[in-house]
């Protein structure tokens, strides 16, 4: 399990991603940045689940928008996704990945789809989604009342801009204490979302990147949300994400 957040609106999109790469053994490997960006600032993509197929799909479609267009590259998404599924097959389990495509569609604004390796719902493997809302996330389960716990309603007055910013990284932080498993023998739930939230905007006038909050967590060890917090706030944010 990782971490991402799409918000999309009329002038670009904002991607937030978490910067967690662990092993099989949930042990933290490096932290990066995991949004792909194309060179015309107008594209990035970012996956959850296996790193390596998840990073190659990312840079094809990067280099696809870079030399088609990035209009063309989101008009043509389904029909890329049956390639990929026909070069790969269904993948399930430990190798399984979602993939995430975010862009800035001049005339368009702001658009996020998404495919997964497998079934799931009524969606069959590489089906192209489009989530039909503002916001779209993946990652660990969480319900709206986590929102209201965690403050992350809008403040009276507050820009848009700095809004946005604290829903997505708000979000991230929620998914952080909420254990998950990958499917590989052996292994227990574990926190696996960390190592730092980034933020890729992609707007007309090209991508920005910003590190908005970093953890302190520790490569070679595996990922403790708690790590370094005072006792009276590790017991407070505790009982916070266990209702």
């Amino acid at each position: 399990m990782s971490a991402f957040v799409s918000f999309v609106h009329e002038h670009g999109c904002h991607l937030f991603t978490d910067g967690a790469v662990w092993d099989p053994d949930q042990t933290l490997l490096d932290i990066r940045h995991k949004a792909t960006v194309a060179r015309s600032g107008h594209l990035a993509v970012t996956s959850i689940g296996d790193a390596g197929v998840g990073s190659a799909i990312a840079r094809d479609i990067c280099e696809r928008a870079d030399r088609l267009g990035v209009g063309a590259v989101m008009d043509s998404l389904q029909a890329y996704a049956v390639e990929v599924a026909h070069a790969l097959g269904v993948i399930e389990g430990q190798r399984s990945v979602t993939v995430l495509v975010t862009a800035y569609v001049p005339g368009r604004g702001g658009v996020h789809r998404y495919f997964r390796s497998y079934a799931q719902g009524h969606a069959c493997a590489y089906d192209v989604i489009d989530p039909g809302a503002n916001t779209y996330w993946s990652g660990a389960e969480f319900t709206a009342a986590d929102i209201g716990r965690h403050g992350l309603c809008r403040l009276p007055g507050e820009p848009d801009g700095a809004f946005v910013r604290r829903l997505g990284a708000g979000i991230i932080d929620v998914m952080r204490y909420r254990p998950g498993s990958i499917l590989a023998p052996g292994s227990k739930d574990a926190w696996m979302v960390g190592g730092k939230i980034d933020c890729t905007s992609l707007l007309a006038s090209g991508a920005v990147v910003e590190t908005l909050k970093v953890y302190p967590d520790v490569i070679g060890e595996r990922i403790d949300p708690y790590r370094g917090m005072p006792r009276a706030e590790r017991r407070r944010m505790m009982r916070t994400a266990a209702h």
